[in-house]
């Protein structure tokens, strides 16, 4: 068994994992084209990066995975010129995020939130980002709510289980996660395990700090934001208690 702590290791089977996740595109896409420049924190295999570039918009891209920037940057060969050059990248920290230029929108999409371990983390991100951002910019994001029906799985437990064929080397995969709550830590661990046709397994294990609604909108108005559009998904559903995901729109205030 090959495993890791470092959750994005084989960028590869990343890119297998969220192949057919496309419900944030549109919803970032559209926040994209109405803006000049844009900067995406956690930018990983370019998933939402491409698709920004195909609509029109130059985007820079920032992760602190180098094989992620590597996947990313083989993935954008497979892109037409006219798309290539409209995308930027840097390898680095988004919780310290530094940059020379100014952006009018800044996305922080697909939990990434997630990788800040303390509200202060989070704070900090937003302050860095806030001071990247050109007079009239907006900061954009996503994140997870706490879903306790999650948390008391079975860590033993085989969930979500799915099979792949791999783009490379014509394999089918099988596929399935193993998960648990610390509570001390606030932290929902993810452990994806992908097994080949010989037994052979791989494991990518992912841990994301969760908060609440509360202590998030606490760090946003802490970091000197104003929320100007929230819903629980990217369809623009109003919020509701028993929401398990937050889309928001932010401004400087």
């Amino acid at each position: 068994m090959t495993h890791s702590h470092d959750p994005y290791h084989r960028p590869d089977l990343y890119d297998l994992e969220y192949q057919d996740y496309t419900e944030d595109i549109e919803h970032y896409v559209g926040l994209c084209r109405s803006h000049r420049s844009v900067l995406e924190l956690g930018c990983g295999t370019g998933r939402l990066t491409l698709a920004i570039a195909r609509s029109g918009t130059k985007v820079e891209g920032v992760d602190l995975s180098e094989g992620m920037l590597r996947q990313l940057h083989r993935n954008l060969q497979a892109e037409q010129p006219h798309i290539r050059w409209l995308v930027q990248t840097q390898q680095g920290d988004f919780r310290k995020i530094t940059s020379p230029n100014r952006f009018s929108l800044i996305i922080w999409p697909f939990n990434a939130l997630h990788h800040c371990k303390s509200p202060a983390e989070i704070v900090s991100t937003l302050e860095r980002a806030r001071r990247l951002l050109t007079s009239d910019g907006e900061l954009a994001l996503d994140c997870y709510l706490p879903d306790p029906s999650i948390y008391t799985r079975d860590p033993d437990g085989r969930h979500e289980q799915r099979r792949f064929v791999h783009p490379d080397t014509g394999e089918q995969l099988s596929s399935w996660e193993r998960s648990w709550w610390d509570d001390d830590t606030k932290e929902h661990h993810v452990v994806y395990v992908y097994e080949r046709p010989n037994g052979q397994q791989t494991e990518c294990h992912l841990v994301l700090r969760m908060y609440t609604q509360e202590a998030l909108r606490q760090c946003i108005a802490t970091a000197g934001y104003q929320i100007t559009k929230e819903a629980e998904d990217f369809r623009g559903t109003p919020v509701s208690p028993k929401a398990l995901k937050w889309v928001l729109r932010l401004r400087p205030v």
